[in-house]
């Protein structure tokens, strides 16, 4: 329904249409109002195509699938240490190792759905839960053959998240299913036909929390009210999209990052999480363990010399270290540095974490002092 209404101009917008169209009595004018209402703005067709031309680059889908496919992967490991908090409380509702083995079989067997998925969004341009990246007011601005040619940035970006968005999917059944065919006891076969029938027939609460977790990870969760108000801010003022083109992944994105780290206990979902106990609490505190192990070594290759973050303020300095083959936010395999600044959200922990390490040694004198 998000989706529908923000692909109609936004609340404000709809809302306007529909008092217009009850001061109209005749059926054959509010017909031919509504066919003008609905037609994209000048301002629709320009931003469409800002967009796309900031989308069109081929790095920018390259950066895109690597950083799904990385945040994909972190889950497993992060299941598993949830899985040891687990062991440790034997909570009943709690994570087991055997979940995470059922996540890694689902998340294979979704990635062959997800081609599917993927080749129909690109086709369409149309995400299957109406949600994706691409936050525009008119999702179709400008008509014919030369909007389907100039969307082909966002056509494909859409069809990237609906892999990875499948691939999650599947994953969370998969793991659902496995914990609810073995709660209840009894034989391994009957274990195993139960196993079956969930993860083929999922009930809808299962499908609910798999379509929440795809959302999480491919950074598309629905924002809290300041940043809906953002979201509408940026579609009606006109050339506020030239300066923030995308709201909902960056946040998420931050959140997500964040969440691994030592600010996580000043957002209201880790400590909604906590406060659960059980599973929640255990994956709560998995997010914390991981991310933070990620950072403590990313402080340790920074003062290794082996990550860099954003180096020396002092452009004299900065400028004397590229000389060097050095570069920002990269990581030194060899003799040669690798930039890994955006593969968010888990360069931004890493990035953070080498600013960090490299503070002291790039501080001016008169900082220091």
């Amino acid at each position: 329904i998000e989706g529908v209404i923000t692909g109609g101009g936004g609340r404000e917008r709809l809302s306007d249409i529909a008092e217009r169209l009850s001061d109209l009595d005749h059926p054959e004018a509010i017909n031919a109002f509504a066919r003008q209402a609905m037609k994209a703005r000048t301002r629709d067709k320009l931003n469409e195509v800002w967009i796309n031309s900031l989308l069109s680059g081929p790095k920018t889908h390259a950066v895109n699938i690597a950083s799904n496919v990385l945040t994909s992967l972190w889950t497993l490991p992060e299941q598993a240490l949830a899985a040891g908090f687990g062991a440790a409380t034997r909570s009943a509702d709690r994570v087991l190792l055997r979940d995470v083995g059922a996540r890694a079989m689902g998340m294979m067997q979704g990635a062959r759905e997800g081609l599917k998925l993927a080749k129909r969004a690109f086709l369409t341009g149309e995400p299957t839960d109406a949600r994706s990246k691409v936050e525009t007011a008119n999702y179709r601005a400008i008509p014919g053959k030369l909007g389907e040619i100039i969307r082909i940035p966002t056509r494909a970006l859409t069809a990237e998240d609906e892999f990875f968005k499948e691939v999650a999917r599947r994953g969370e059944i998969n793991a659902q299913a496995w914990r609810f065919a073995h709660a209840r006891g009894g034989t391994a076969a009957e274990k195993a036909a139960r196993y079956a029938e969930l993860k083929d027939n999922p009930t809808p609460a299962m499908l609910e929390a798999a379509d929440k977790q795809a959302q999480y990870l491919t950074f598309q969760k629905p924002l809290g009210p300041g940043g809906r108000g953002i979201q509408q801010f940026a579609n009606e003022v006109p050339g506020a999209k030239l300066v923030i083109p995308f709201i909902r992944t960056p946040i998420n994105i931050l959140k997500f990052a964040a969440e691994r780290s030592v600010l996580a206990p000043a957002f209201r979902e880790w400590r909604d999480m906590i406060k659960a106990s059980g599973r929640q609490k255990d994956e709560a505190m998995a997010r914390l363990v991981m991310g933070s192990g990620l950072s403590a070594l990313a402080v340790s290759s920074a003062l290794d010399g082996k990550l860099s973050g954003a180096g020396p303020s002092d452009p004299r300095e900065q400028a004397a270290l590229r000389d060097t083959g050095w570069q920002p936010y990269s990581i030194r395999i060899g003799d040669t540095w690798y930039s890994y600044q955006r593969f968010e959200p888990i360069s931004l922990l890493a990035g953070v974490a080498a600013d960090f390490a490299g503070l002291a040694n790039y501080l001016t004198p008169e900082r220091r002092g």
